[in-house]
C-alpha cells in the first residue's frame, strides 16, 4: 500500500478516514481469513525510504470456520 497525504498546510483532508478506512478493512480480512507464511526462511528486504520485503510474503491464506464470523 502506498500512501501520499504529504503533511503540512497542504495535507489531504482525506488523510485521517483513509487510516481509519484501512485499519476497519485489515480487521475484516483477518477476522475471516487466516494466514500462515509458506517458507520460514528469512525475508530478502529491499532498502529504499522504508524496507520492505524484495519479493513480496508468500502466504497461505485459509477461510476461517463459519463459526468464527
Amino acid at each position: 500500500m502506498r500512501m501520499c497525504f504529504v503533511a503540512g498546510p497542504r495535507m489531504c483532508i482525506g488523510y485521517k478516514f483513509a487510516i481509519e478506512e484501512a485499519v476497519i478493512t485489515l480487521a475484516k480480512i483477518y477476522r475471516r481469513y487466516t494466514f500462515r507464511l509458506l517458507s520460514e526462511e528469512p525475508l530478502q528486504l529491499r532498502l529504499g525510504i522504508t524496507i520492505a520485503p524484495k519479493f513480496g510474503i508468500p502466504v497461505y491464506v485459509q477461510s476461517r470456520s463459519k463459526d468464527a464470523q
